[in-house]
């Protein structure tokens, strides 16, 4: 768009490292594809940003609308009535 003086709200994180098997690097929704219970609840590995990412995408348990769909659009109705902990978030 010509004009438009908006920013986007994009962010680029590089996962490049000369340090091998640094699996803190990897962006958390892909991680468990090469390193499986990288992300399970028990894991010491994993860092925050991590846990995160991976919750981004998925549905949450009580609205059944994606994380990142609350914080885009904002709670709705049904996120308030489920008492999803995003609505609170958000």
């Amino acid at each position: 768009m010509t004009g438009d003086k908006r920013l986007a709200n994009i962010a680029l994180r590089a996962n490049i490292t000369e340090r091998k098997d640094d699996w803190t690097l990897v962006p958390g929704d892909i991680v468990e594809h090469w390193r499986q219970n990288h992300l399970t609840w028990h894991s010491t590995e994993a860092t925050v940003l991590q846990r995160e990412e991976k919750m981004y995408y998925r549905p949450c348990a009580l609205c059944g609308r994606h994380v990142g769909q609350i914080k885009l659009e904002g709670p709705v109705r049904m996120c308030f009535d489920s008492r999803c902990p995003e609505a609170r978030n958000a």
